[in-house]
C-alpha cells in the first residue's frame, strides 16, 4: 500500500519505511531495518529493554524495581522519525 502523503505531497513522511522496516527485521535484517526507517529498530530495542525488565520483574516476585515509563523514550523515538524524514526529503534534492 503506498504512503498517502507521499503519493500527495512526492515528500517523505515521518513513518516511511516503517512498514518495510519492521519486515526486515522479523526477517532477520536489521542493517536493512536501520537503512528503510531507524526508529523501528529503536522502538524494537526499547520494546525488548521493557520486555526484559518485566520478566525479571516477575520472574524476581517483585525483588527489583517495576519497570518505569521514561517519557525521554518518547522524545528520542519522535528526535529519530523527524531526522529520517529530514535526511530522506534532503536526498530527494
Amino acid at each position: 500500500m503506498p504512503c498517502f502523503f507521499h503519493e500527495l505531497t512526492g515528500f517523505y513522511c515521518p513513518g516511511c519505511g516503517g512498514t518495510r522496516a519492521f519486515l526486515a527485521l522479523i526477517t532477520g535484517h536489521p542493517i536493512i531495518s536501520f537503512l528503510y526507517n531507524p526508529a523501528v529498530i529503536y522502538a524494537a530495542g526499547v520494546l525488548l529493554f521493557y520486555a526484559v525488565w518485566g520478566i525479571l520483574y516477575v520472574v524476581g516476585k517483585g525483588a527489583i524495581k517495576r519497570p518505569k515509563f521514561y517519557l525521554a523514550f518518547v522524545w528520542i523515538f519522535i528526535a529519530i522519525l523527524f531526522a529520517n524524514c529530514t535526511v530522506k526529503n534532503l536526498l530527494l534534492l
